[in-house]
């Protein structure tokens, strides 16, 4: 079944997911960034991280190797936002749902897990 959320992390508003299909217990789907979380360049360290993980998404498909060494490397980096339990979606009713870190993709993916 279909779903839009908001997707937060802490108070951030990052856009809009828009669940595509679910396979317990992830549940995948495509994000629309919010322009004006685009537009906000003091949110580096979660830029940087959604990089990482488009990044690292990518190496996972390609040489297991090279994606080991990369988040052997990497991912050190990103480790409180990675296991921050201030990941949230929010539906259009307003009802609050807690996620696990989600993963972004190229193409405006992303997957994640319920907490």
């Amino acid at each position: 079944m279909k779903e839009e959320f908001k997707l937060y992390y802490k108070d951030i508003f990052i856009g809009t997911v828009m669940t595509t299909d679910e396979d317990f217990p992830n549940t995948s789907g495509k994000i629309e960034f919010d322009s004006n979380f685009l537009d906000n360049k003091n949110r580096k360290e979660l830029f940087d991280f959604i990089d990482y993980s488009i990044e690292s998404t990518d190496k996972v498909i390609g040489d297991q190797r090279e994606y080991e060494e990369f988040i052997n490397n990497e991912e050190f980096k990103y480790q409180s936002i990675i296991d921050s339990l201030e990941w949230r979606l929010i539906s259009k009713d307003g009802v609050v749902t807690k996620i696990l870190v989600p993963v972004f993709f190229r193409d405006n993916e992303i997957n994640f897990r319920f907490q």
